[in-house]
This record gives C-alpha cells, structure tokens and sequence, in this order.
C-alpha cells in the first residue's frame, strides 16, 4: 500500500521527465518519495488540517452519528453497508425492514430525532438485520431502492471476474495445466503487449546466457566452472 503506489509515482515522474527531454532537449533529475504519496493519498484529510479542521474520535458504530449510515451484520455473518440517509428513504427502509411503527415513534419521527437517538436505532436495526440472511436483505432493500454494499471477503475479493476479465490478475507462465495467477501491474498500454508474469529462474538457470551477454567465451566459462566460481 506504500511501496506499490510510490512506484508508481516514480514511474510517472521518469515518464514525464522523459516527455521533457523530447520537448526541450534537456534532462532532469526526477523523484518522489513514501511521505509524499502517502501524503497525497490521505490529501483530503490532510488539506482539512492544513485549513484549521477539527477532527473527532473513530466512529462507534454501536453509537454512530447516523444510524442510517452504518454497517450490519446479517443472520448468515455477512456485514454490509447501509446507505438510507434522505427524507424518502426512511419510510421505505421501516417498510423493508418490516417496522412501519417506528414511523410514529417519537424518537425517530423526525431526522433530527434519529440523530439524537442513533445509538437506540443502531440497535432496533441490528436486530432486524440479524433476522435474515444477506440475500433476503439485498433482494429487500433492492426493492425499496435503499443503497447497500457488500463488504466483500479477500477470498471473494480475489476471485472476481472483473479481475480475470480485465487482465487485472493473470496467469503465470509456468508451464503447467491449470493456469496458476498473480496480480499484474495496474500499468496498461494499449499499443503494447505486456511481458506474462514467469516463475522466479532456479538457481544458476541464466548463469551462462548471462555470462556470454557479458562477453565471456566458453573457455572463460569453463575455467570458472572448474573453479567453482558458478
């Protein structure tokens, strides 16, 4: 999450340097560093400091200041996202949640009473979602148009088809029947073909191509051989 980025930066300057030198005919020095990406990547935050921001504690989720805005687990261990923040929403999230009493419920009648009492409507809520499995709750909420995501697992995560589709993860050329994958790099030209991933070489496997793109003869070779040097 450091290293990788950063890379990235580096290689944008390195191409833009070059873009540059095509233009003006003059190199330059170019580089970046892991302070100033990841600066760059938390910029908002950073840039709400920089102007006097106040910033509060990690968000209790058992007592958040949106309840309407929060995460909750279904009853098959799924957690998910809920988004059902709006005027119109709330009418239709107590209807799919099967609780339209709560519409007449002082406490939560009105949006600035839901607000106040988040931390008790967190908990009717949990409750509700804990009742069913994550599929009965997306068909659900689908129906009442309530905005909801997934929290996906890394296993999910790591066999999406958009990641095989999109060549985002791609197999390694290592010669076996089953294609084996890893994660290629977020780099994509589209006049280019890219290099496939392979398998690390064996020890000594490019000893000899290497030594006589070097300019060692045979005899060199040997001699190294037989003194143990490869």
């Amino acid at each position: 999450m450091g290293d990788q980025p950063t890379a990235i930066a580096l290689y944008a300057s390195i191409l833009t340097g070059l873009y540059r030198r095509e233009k003006t005919g003059q190199g330059c020095h170019v580089s970046t560093a892991l302070l100033a990406v990841g600066t760059w990547t938390a910029a908002t935050l950073v840039q709400a400091a920089l102007d006097g921001a106040e910033f509060y504690d990690n968000i209790d989720r058992k007592n958040p200041p949106n309840a309407l805005l929060n995460s909750y687990q279904t009853s098959d261990g799924r957690w998910f996202i809920l988004v059902a923040e709006g005027v119109r929403r709330w009418p239709a999230l107590i209807n799919a949640v099967g609780h339209p009493e709560w519409a007449s419920d002082e406490r939560f009648s009105e949006r600035s009473g839901r607000a106040v009492h988040a931390g008790a409507l967190t908990r009717l809520l949990e409750e509700a979602f804990a009742a069913h499995p994550f599929e009965y709750w997306a068909a659900a909420l689908d129906k009442a148009w309530i905005p909801y995501s997934l929290i996906y697992t890394i296993e999910e995560n790591a066999h999406t088809p958009q990641l095989f589709e999109n060549n985002f993860v791609v197999p390694i050329v290592d010669g076996s029947e089953t294609p084996n994958y890893t994660v290629d790099s977020p780099i994509f030209l589209e006049e280019e073909t890219k290099v496939p991933p392979r398998v690390a070489p064996d020890l000594g496997q490019h000893t000899l191509e290497v030594l006589k793109q070097l300019a060692y003869d045979e005899q060199e070779i040997e001699a190294m051989r037989t003194e143990g040097v490869i």
